[in-house]
């Protein structure tokens, strides 16, 4: 299934399985945001990121992601490249 994710330099679509993880969406998604590491990426379910997914080991399924689903995508300030 696609997940969409709306990040401040653009729009990317990660395929994933319902049985991934959420750490393997942020491994998939790091090369696309040119993130230095994929635990650099915050990743919430609203614009105003109030809504943090930290379940890194959880299941793309256990945390109610369906296909076409956006979250949304920052990397943290002290990762980013200067």
């Amino acid at each position: 299934m696609i997940i969409r994710v709306r990040a401040p330099d653009g729009m990317y679509r990660v395929e994933v399985g319902l049985t991934d993880t959420l750490a393997t969406l942020l491994q998939k998604l790091a090369p696309l945001m040119k993130a230095p590491a994929a635990d650099a990426i915050m990743l919430t379910r609203d614009v105003g990121g109030t809504k943090l997914i930290a379940e890194f080991e959880s299941s793309i399924a256990s945390l109610g992601l369906k296909h076409g689903d956006m979250l949304f995508a920052s990397v943290a300030a002290s990762a980013r490249p200067s």
